[in-house]
């Protein structure tokens, strides 16, 4: 599917031969309200002390997954990643794949 969605600029989906979804791939990988977070070590930390600011971190993979609410809470996660001296690898909004389309029709 990533290469779906590096190359195409339009999708069809079709299921037992009838159309279910259509459209341009941006429409279908747009952002989330979630940040993903990559840190080297002290990933424990990190989850403790954004604990300790009210927001929520969970494990995703390699990355914490957070749920923004507002704008403060990114001065928030810098600050817990310099109190925890983690280091920050990437930080970027999580993005829906096209992947999602065939779990949400099993669902």
């Amino acid at each position: 599917m990533g290469d779906v969605e590096s190359t195409c600029d339009r999708i069809i989906v079709l299921e037992n031969g009838h159309v279910t979804e259509q459209g341009e791939v941006a429409q279908f990988t747009q952002e989330t309200e979630t940040v993903l977070i990559d840190v080297d070590g002290n990933r424990e930390e990190v989850i403790t002390a954004l604990a300790s600011r009210g927001i929520i971190a969970v494990v995703d993979g390699v990355s914490l997954a957070v749920e923004l609410n507002d704008d403060e809470q990114y001065d928030a996660i810098r600050d817990s990643l310099v109190e925890t001296k983690a280091r920050l690898r990437r930080m970027a909004p999580k993005r829906h794949q096209l992947t999602d389309i065939f779990w949400r029709d099993e669902s």
